[in-house]
């Protein structure tokens, strides 16, 4: 009997030393791990490509990352440069966005493809680390199969300029604030994409399609960039416009 409860008393012990050493390896990724994505000075932090589907007042955008500022970009893909594409993407991206308000001002002779709609929207994102890339834009949900290493929340403001039945040129900006972030291993070597309190300012362009007018559902393809705007415990770096006194 008591040998039984010292074999049970060993493997207990075994297990707690085998997560205390699990718990601290964590712990020395996170302190150790280096930041990407949060370069400051007006460059790019984050270059994006992706798809954005609306259905009625919810949207759902999706898509890969192609540039992560102080990462390699060969690091980004399986593939080799220039030939990649989302199914060899590690980092993908999954937005979702309620519609806030619509607004919309229409051209000479009160032509729809002579309008410009403005929509804004509020939501979340999330940036994926995908080990063994895979995603496919018929299948959105293979965008988020990978880990999470950083989420936000999103205030979208989205110019779309009709140039056609059904048809236009789409201008978004928003504004990205980090709420959370999970350093991850990448070759051998500690990451993280920013930091918790980073504020960027996003921007991408594409072309829209709508599919159905009345529900309504539209279908927009989309490339973009981002650029950090603010970093927590910094006084803005922006640059400002002062007047000069008379």
């Amino acid at each position: 009997m008591k040998r039984y409860l010292m074999v049970g008393v060993t493997f207990a012990i075994a297990l707690l030393v085998l997560a205390a050493i699990v718990l601290s390896n964590q712990i020395v990724s996170a302190a150790t791990a280096t930041e990407v994505g949060s370069a400051i000075g007006g460059v790019n932090a984050v270059e994006y490509i992706g798809r954005i589907d609306q259905d009625g007042s919810s949207f759902v955008s999706y898509g890969y990352l192609t540039h992560l500022s102080s990462l390699t970009d060969t690091l980004l893909f399986s593939g080799t440069l220039p030939f990649v594409n989302e199914s060899n993407a590690h980092f993908t991206f999954y937005t979702t966005a309620t519609l806030t308000a619509r607004n919309v001002i229409t051209g000479a002779f009160n032509s729809i493809t002579s309008s410009i709609f403005l929509i804004d929207a509020v939501g979340t994102t999330v940036y994926y680390y995908n080990a063994t890339p895979g995603a496919a834009f018929a299948d959105p949900d293979s965008f988020k199969a990978g880990v999470p290493v950083m989420t936000a929340t999103v205030r979208s403001q989205n110019i779309l300029n009709v140039q056609a039945p059904s048809r236009g040129i789409g201008t978004n900006f928003s504004e990205f604030t980090q709420t959370g972030v999970n350093p991850f291993m990448l070759n051998g070597q500690p990451y993280q994409i920013g930091r918790v309190g980073l504020l960027e300012r996003l921007f991408s362009t594409g072309e829209g399609t709508n599919i159905d007018p009345l529900t309504p559902k539209s279908i927009t393809l989309v490339a973009g960039n981002a650029v950090v705007t603010g970093v927590p415990g910094q006084q803005g770096f922006l640059p400002l416009v002062m007047r000069n006194s008379p």
